[in-house]
């Protein structure tokens, strides 16, 4: 989790900067960040029917790193949209499948993983933070450094970290297959890719079928952080050399939600936490839709970190409560490719928006807090557990 974590905290944060940099426009950039959101739809449930079927799972992340890491190096020096466009989709179809294997991986050798994986995924947020600081440190030693081709010094950053996650990757728990609990009749196609069906078809149950929906729904408010947060507190004056070290405020406060996560879980039950993540979400983007003065825009950031752990992570349990052993890694495929389309959708969103309204962010995150209100009705009305009967 930490060296995974660490390769996205490297560069994620400074891409948008560094696309503008560039003099990428707008609608480029979203199809750029759209890369992850396409790869998130296909590359999971290919890599994990491989991993829940064919391959040990460690070997597959090993392989996947192993080729993402040469994409991010070789991306450090592109400039041309067209190409950036290529190389980021070739990246995220290896890089994406290795986040959620290494999630139905630690869910595979945990006994008790609605106690155990918040402590587990808490390690990911400190390799984001490291990541970030060294590369904070990093440019406050070469200053000349932030200039308009340097960001690319993150890529290649993350590209070694990749390398080592891959060298890392051997030396996990041996995860072989597991062998279909259910017969597989039909079409050799349909045994193929039994393991994503069988993860698909529960979207019969109601409760599942609205967190997806809701999921999807937060998933479409996230770009609007991504491509738009650096943007606004470079506005405001922040110096591109606090950028990182501010931005790491949102992970920060994760590990403090993952350390918090089992306590949560057990005490307020799984709505309950899943709804304090969403309130935290509503109020950080409120704070952006008012989007001055500079200190209420950092101090959004540190509700990032409740949001993600008390909504998306408490959803990643969730998932894995309602899927059996022996197709959990499609499970987690499944909860990567909602996020996907919802990143897709709200990629192309956040491109309109910003040609519309220009460096007028707040007015943008507007309509992401319309969204997330809604979403937090239907959540309310639509998700019922055990507890809530």
């Amino acid at each position: 989790m930490l060296v995974q974590y660490a390769v996205l905290g490297a560069w994620i944060p400074l891409l948008a900067p560094h696309l503008k940099n560039l003099g990428v426009t707008p609608y480029d950039a979203a199809w750029i960040f759209n890369t992850n959101a396409l790869s998130t739809i296909l590359a999971p449930l290919v890599w994990s029917q491989i991993a829940d079927r064919w391959f040990p799972a460690q070997r597959c992340i090993a392989g996947c790193a192993a080729i993402a890491g040469t994409c991010l190096w070789l991306l450090a020096d592109q400039q041309h949209p067209a190409n950036l466009i290529v190389g980021f989709f070739a990246y995220w179809m290896f890089q994406m499948p290795v986040l959620s294997l290494g999630t139905s991986l630690s869910f595979r050798h945990l006994e008790h993983p609605e106690r155990e994986f918040g402590k587990i995924r808490m390690w990911g947020t400190v390799g984001w933070v490291a990541a970030s600081w060294l590369l904070a440190l990093w440019f406050n030693v070469h200053p000349e450094q932030t200039g308009s081709l340097s960001y690319s010094d993150a890529l290649r950053f993350g590209a070694i970290l990749t390398w080592s996650q891959g060298i890392y990757a051997l030396t996990l728990p041996h995860t072989p297959p597991t062998p279909s609990a259910v017969p597989v009749e039909g079409r050799w196609l349909r045994r193929s890719v039994d393991a994503p069906l069988r993860a698909l078809a529960l979207l019969r149950r109601p409760t599942f079928a609205v967190y997806c929906v809701c999921l999807f729904g937060a998933y479409v408010t996230w770009p609007f952080n991504m491509q738009m947060m650096p943007l606004l507190l470079q506005k405001l004056g922040l110096d591109r050399s606090d950028l990182l070290l501010v931005l790491t405020i949102a992970q920060s406060s994760e590990i403090m939600g993952l350390g918090l996560l089992s306590f949560w879980l057990t005490t307020l039950g799984q709505k309950r936490t899943m709804l304090l993540g969403l309130t935290a979400w509503l109020g950080a983007l409120a704070a952006l839709s008012w989007g001055e003065p500079l200190g209420l825009v950092i101090a959004s950031l540190g509700l990032h970190g409740l949001y993600i752990t008390g909504f998306l992570i408490a959803g990643q349990v969730f998932f894995n409560r309602q899927a059996e052993p022996d197709f959990r890694a499609s499970m987690q495929g499944v909860f990567l490719v909602v996020n996907g389309a919802g990143l897709l959708v709200g990629n192309l969103l956040v491109g309109w928006l910003r040609t519309h309204v220009g460096d007028d962010y707040p007015r943008a995150f507007c309509v992401a807090l319309a969204l997330v209100s809604a979403l937090m009705v239907v959540f309310v009305l639509g998700f019922r557990t055990k507890a809530d009967a």
